[in-house]
């Protein structure tokens, strides 16, 4: 019998975060980590990888030219894919912290702890 595991696609601005994310997730035998990419590339990398979890790195590089609209692209994520969860990531304390309204989103974790909403 194959052993599927949580098919997971991480996504965020820098390539350094999401490699380390990559790399210690990587060692658990449920996960299978089934691509990376930009916050700008969620859409697209969600329809061709058809996760069953996306986990997204919010902090924005403040080099990239415009904002991307993450709440806008997770609530296009959930009608397109409503079996996908998505769990965010972020130094922000609070998911209302100079955050956008991300109650699309099924989880918000703090970079060092989780908040449990």
């Amino acid at each position: 019998m194959i052993k599927r595991g949580v098919r997971l696609l991480i996504l965020g601005d820098y390539p350094a975060v999401r490699a380390e994310l990559r790399n210690r997730l990587a060692l658990d035998d449920g996960i299978q980590v089934v691509g990376e990419g930009t916050r700008a590339e969620m859409l697209s990398l969600t329809a061709a990888r058809q996760p069953d979890l996306l986990l997204i790195d919010l902090d924005a590089d403040p080099r990239q030219p415009t904002r991307f609209d993450s709440a806008a692209a997770i609530r296009q994520v959930k009608q397109q894919s409503p079996r996908t969860a998505v769990f965010t990531l972020s130094i922000c304390d609070a998911p209302d912290q100079s955050l956008p309204d991300l109650s699309s989103a099924d989880r918000f974790f703090t970079k060092g702890r989780d908040t449990g909403q």
